[in-house]
């Protein structure tokens, strides 16, 4: 059956099974739209996506939080675009920073796939699959901090509940495609958000499979695009 149009079955309360969404190919940010997984963006952590980057003037962040603690600012860019390259970043305070950058720029609108693992010490890698290659390229750098946080890791930004809501918006035309997967820990072991672009009750966003529950737009203006449902 096509995707676009097939219809995940659910049991709802123990009657009859109920239509809830249409999975699509992917979802699309207008620049203002996001998602907040619910998931603290604290380490150890991993997650997969395949993702969409238009370059634009400053970073921008596909998986990632940025919380602050007595006085101190604690970042975790998970999945991140900054000069045409795909990183992840870590700081503790303004003053202490790690960061991992792919050697070759991001081909800016073509799908890639990106999987990431922070763990501390030297077990942190970034690897990255370009559409058409046959296996990833991975990248790594030494990073002693833990990181704690008490705030959500977005989609397609990153928070700031210290200030702003956001920071580091995606721009417009960026996509994620497929699953996006987080994991409580470095070796994409225990799954704890399961997102797949779907198409709910006329709103684009993603179905997270571990919580059975729809995760929409959360900017507040904005909205999701995807691909027509017929």
């Amino acid at each position: 059956m096509d995707t676009l149009l097939r219809r995940r079955l659910m049991m709802s309360g123990g009657s009859q099974p109920t239509p809830l969404y249409t999975p699509v190919d992917y979802i699309e940010t207008d620049g203002t739209a996001y998602i907040d997984t619910g998931i603290k963006g604290s380490s150890p952590r991993s997650a997969k996506m395949k993702i969409k980057a238009v370059i634009g003037s400053s970073a921008s962040c596909f998986l990632g939080v940025v919380a602050s603690s007595e006085g101190k600012t604690t970042n975790l860019g998970m999945v991140c675009i900054t000069t045409g390259k795909l990183c992840y970043f870590i700081y503790y305070n303004y003053y202490s920073a790690n960061s991992i950058d792919v050697s070759t720029s991001i081909d800016n609108g073509t799908p890639f796939d990106v999987m990431v693992s922070l763990a501390g010490g030297s077990n942190n890698r970034l690897g990255v699959k370009q559409e058409g290659a046959s296996d990833y390229t991975f990248y790594s750098k030494t990073n002693n901090y833990t990181i704690t946080n008490t705030a959500n890791l977005l989609i397609f930004a990153a928070n700031d509940p210290s200030g702003n809501s956001t920071r580091r918006q995606c721009a417009s035309g960026c996509r994620v495609y497929g699953r996006v997967q987080i994991y409580s820990d470095a070796s994409y072991s225990t799954l704890v958000f399961d997102g797949e672009p779907c198409y709910y009750e006329g709103e684009y966003g993603l179905w997270d499979h571990v919580s059975n529950s729809f995760k929409g737009n959360a900017a507040g203006s904005g909205a999701f695009t995807g691909p027509s449902i017929s």
